[in-house]
């Protein structure tokens, strides 16, 4: 039997996946039962393959509670997991999940079937809210793993790397990334762009980019298995994405002393103590500007971070976003994981 049961589309690799396995292990090291399983193991499933998933996994975990990640396994699990078997919900798109109507229909109709609501960003609550109200939702921000530092000091001789951590994918803007980046390496010599994450497979266009010859000093170098080491390497985070919910790599970059530059709309989602500098949305000029200051003010600019990352760290943490996590679950629903450890 486990204590929770945590839900995902399948098992690529991306944000909810990235939190749903950071949860998990936090929540086994305080003591708590705690496994994923996937919607979808293999290939995208039909109705009645999905329902058929849903009870085996239920079947085979026996759990106490299940924390179903973002809208369609949310949607399915909450359709045809057993009544009484109180299921929340973890939100973690960028945009509005419920703006197509018949979703916005199922949500409503399994509303009654609904524990509770966790968005992971501001913007996600306030566009659930609008649909839905606010009874049993809540905001929770997704746990900071790394705890590396990064440079603390930049010579006037020294190379400028520059990084990005994500996904390409359209939403990511690589097509503005590529043009800031050669703009930038033209103005400033020292500056090296590199873009680590692999293409969307979703959007096999994007594999493209993995193809580009755009020189030494401007790469897209595909998926690491150690982003931390990027970080430690890296003086300034670039993120030209126009929307993220909330962006965990640019908490991460943020904990580890990293000056970011990111779209004026990514950044309307990262916690308050987080203040990147931003750039209008979309707007290449303007990133431009923005990441040519860091490096020409990278000392002062560098100060700041630093002295921001250990309370970023204590805050956003993953042991405090399990902590979160578990009390929300127990005020929602008194008595559910009764006798687990939640601090």
């Amino acid at each position: 039997m486990s204590d929770i049961l945590q839900v995902l589309l399948s098992d690529r690799v991306g944000g909810a996946e990235t939190i749903a396995h950071s949860l998990n292990d936090e929540w086994r090291a305080r003591g708590i039962d705690s496994a994923i399983d996937y919607l979808d193991a293999r290939v995208p499933g039909n109705v009645l393959q999905r329902r058929s998933s849903i009870r085996r996994m239920v079947r085979h975990h026996q759990p106490r509670v299940v924390l179903a990640h973002t809208a369609t396994p949310s949607l399915y699990t909450r359709a045809f997991a057993p009544a009484g078997l109180p299921v929340f919900v973890m939100l973690h798109s960028a945009s509005d999940d419920y703006a197509w109507r018949p979703r916005r229909t199922a949500e409503q109709l399994l509303r009654p079937r609904t524990a509770g609501v966790i968005a992971v960003s501001p913007g996600q609550y306030d566009q659930y809210a609008a649909h839905f109200g606010t009874r049993r939702l809540g905001l929770i921000y997704p746990g900071i793993r790394t705890t590396v530092a990064s440079p603390t000091t930049m010579s006037g001789s020294a190379g400028v790397r520059i990084i990005t951590l994500a996904r390409i994918a359209a939403q990511k803007r690589p097509d503005l990334w590529v043009e800031v980046a050669r703009r930038v390496t033209a103005i400033d010599r020292r500056t090296t762009f590199e873009w680590w994450g692999p293409a969307a497979s979703q959007e096999p266009e994007m594999a493209k980019y993995l193809q580009l010859d755009l020189g030494p000093r401007v790469r897209f170098c595909g998926p690491t298995a150690d982003p931390d080491t990027q970080l430690r390497h890296a003086h300034l985070m670039f993120h030209p994405s126009d929307r993220e919910a909330p962006g965990l790599s640019l908490m991460e970059a943020a904990a580890a002393g990293l000056p970011i530059v990111c779209a004026s709309n990514a950044a309307s989602n990262l916690p308050d103590l987080i203040d990147p500098l931003t750039f209008e949305t979309g707007d290449i000029d303007s990133a431009v500007g923005h990441v040519l200051h860091v490096v020409e003010n990278y000392a002062s600019v560098k100060h700041e971070a630093i002295t921001r990352a250990p309370q970023i760290l204590a805050s956003y943490g993953t042991a405090a976003a399990a902590k979160a996590v578990l009390h929300f679950i127990q005020d929602a629903r008194p008595g559910t994981l009764e006798g687990r450890h939640s601090d």
